[in-house]
């Protein structure tokens, strides 16, 4: 009769990685027909730190197959271990099987709260997380797990009490590089960015030379405004690392906020030798002619960047040197990029001074549109409307009827119906932008048309400078024919032609969270943390639609 299993020093075994003896053990005291849960369970586990996956994944599935002496660990290490090979999916369906049979399990709480986290499943994730912690208060795992989940959620009532877990986790564990990086990070998120910097150089005392904390000197110094002690730092990274095109950026940026971009010149230079075709170092170039004050060679850096800070930037510079035809074109590059309303009244007043009769109607329409509240001189309306009335192109050019279009619906002696005819016939000649189809939408929304306003969209659906503002649109519009149209699926379709934002599944919430029933709004913001799931503010969102709930699981 076979000896039973020393489970005890079979576990004993595995932890000081002495697989193989643990093997031997096992097959000595435990034959195939007589070994339970526990004992696979081991098996398992030696075969796993072998790195025999497959015949590690069998040993489990029998082990949570198998009820005598069955626990929570096998599902834990077969759910981990289909993650670790990319099964997710079945991943969690393991563990969520384990939380069927052993639903207070701290561990299979917390890993299951984490992949559903990581697929962005915030609603079921957080709860599992936040109840690991609160029944082992004092594990690691679920310390660095809540963490890591109240960070990227930026949860800011938690941000106090995670300081707190991770200090005291740091009390126990002095030397964890990991501990000690999420202690520094809870430190900067309760703006104690002061006693972070002191609490990394205390360590880098001790390894002077340890890269890791090296960054975090530097980083830290200058969010503190200790610019000379950041370089100094650097110098010591471009000794330890080499000279990379990133440590020079960073240098440069430090320069720049410490309000010298002549020192950060050869940084930026050096950078954009090491990676030419690095943006990020380009448009620090173009910021720092602006900081320079040199306008045409910062023209020269931005001239493929898109970036509207840096743009607009560059118009104010323009102005300040008293040249109002070159900030007009920056000012309006910017806009074009990004609409800025603090910007517009100066650029409008700008396009209106140089004639540009067009283009001025055209950000004037999009900031109406856009920024409707946006307050606009009435002396400018007014000139651009009399050297309207004196021009007398023929009346057929598009051109011509957008111009006079725009000119009904938003200059002095407005006519909507006239402008609304004159750019019907302008986008029958010659659509010559996207705006004309706003303004008809526009007009067809102010008088209910809302099917007529949405034929419009649809003309400039694929290709709009502005397509979370038209999603935003096309979605108000389906909602007032009827609101209980399913607007998700405009989400997905405008993802496939915009790219993913964040910004698509905002909108849409906002159009469906008027409605009484919450399902639809409830439904979009989860397949948004699912499309987005580092987007804390989809979460939030979420958390509105039942306050009191979120409330109390936080507390």
């Amino acid at each position: 009769m076979p000896t039973l299993p020393d489970t005890v020093a079979i576990g004993d075994l595995i932890r000081k990685r002495r697989y193989s003896e643990a093997l031997d053990l096992l097959d000595r005291t435990a034959p195939e027909r007589d070994r339970d849960s526990a004992v696979e369970t081991l098996r398992g586990m030696a075969l796993e730190g072998q790195g025999l996956l497959s015949q590690a994944e069998e040993c489990y599935w029998k082990a949570v197959a198998i009820e005598k002496n069955r626990s929570a660990l096998p599902f834990l290490l077969l759910g981990l271990l289909k993650d670790r090979t990319d099964e997710r999916k079945k991943a969690l369906w393991v563990l969520e099987e384990g939380l069927r049979l052993f639903p207070d399990d701290p561990d299979l709480l917390r890993e299951a709260g984490i992949l559903n986290g990581l697929e962005g499943r915030w609603p079921l994730a957080l709860p599992m997380i936040l109840e690991a912690h609160r029944r082992i208060p004092s594990s690691p795992e679920n310390i660095l797990a809540m963490a890591s989940t109240v960070d990227t959620l930026e949860l800011i009532d938690l941000f106090a009490p995670m300081a707190r877990n991770l200090e005291n986790l740091l009390e126990a564990n002095p030397e964890n590089p990991d501990i000690q990086d999420w202690y520094g990070r809870s430190l900067e998120r309760i703006e104690k960015s002061s006693q972070a910097l002191k609490f990394f150089r205390k360590l880098l005392r001790k390894s002077p030379r340890n890269i890791r904390l090296l960054r975090h000197v530097a980083r830290l110094a200058a969010n503190v405004n200790e610019f000379g002690r950041a370089l100094d730092t650097y110098r010591l990274l471009l000794e330890e690392e080499g000279e990379t095109a990133e440590l020079c950026l960073l240098m440069a940026e430090t320069h720049k906020m410490a309000g010298k971009p002549l020192a950060a010149l050869p940084f930026v230079r050096r950078a954009l030798a090491l990676a030419p075709e690095s943006r990020e170092a380009q448009l620090l170039l173009g910021l720092l002619q602006v900081d320079i004050g040199d306008p045409e060679k910062a023209e020269e850096a931005l001239a493929g960047i898109d970036s509207a800070p840096g743009h607009y930037q560059l118009g104010d510079l323009w102005l300040r040197k008293k040249r109002p035809e070159k900030a007009a074109v920056a000012l309006l590059r910017g806009f074009v990029i990004r609409p800025d309303p603090y910007y517009i009244p100066e650029l409008l007043k700008l396009l209106a001074r140089f004639e540009d009769t067009f283009t001025f109607l055209e950000t004037l329409a999009l900031t109406r549109i856009l920024f409707p509240d946006t307050p606009i001189p009435g002396r400018i309306l007014r000139q651009v409307a009399e050297r309207i009335e004196s021009e007398k192109p023929p009346s057929d050019d598009a051109h011509r009827l957008a111009t006079l279009g725009l000119a009904r619906a938003f200059l002095p002696r407005e006519d909507r119906n006239e402008a609304y005819a004159l750019l019907e016939q302008a986008v029958t000649v010659d659509p010559l932008s996207e705006v004309p189809y706003w303004v008809l939408a526009m007009i067809d929304e102010d008088r209910k048309d809302y099917r007529g306003a949405l034929r419009w969209y649809d003309r400039i659906l694929s290709a709009s400078r502005e397509p979370v503002t038209l999603l935003h649109r096309i979605a108000e519009n389906r909602h007032n024919i009827d609101p209980s149209a399913d607007i998700l699926p405009l989400a997905e379709r405008f993802s496939a032609m915009y790219g993913p934002r964040p910004g698509f599944y905002r909108v849409l919430f906002e159009v469906a969270n008027r409605s009484s029933d919450k399902a639809m709004a409830r439904a979009i913001l989860e397949s948004g943390m699912k499309a987005h799931p580092r987007d804390p503010s989809l979460f939030f969102l979420y958390r509105t639609l039942d306050p009191d709930r979120w409330r109390r699981l936080m507390a």
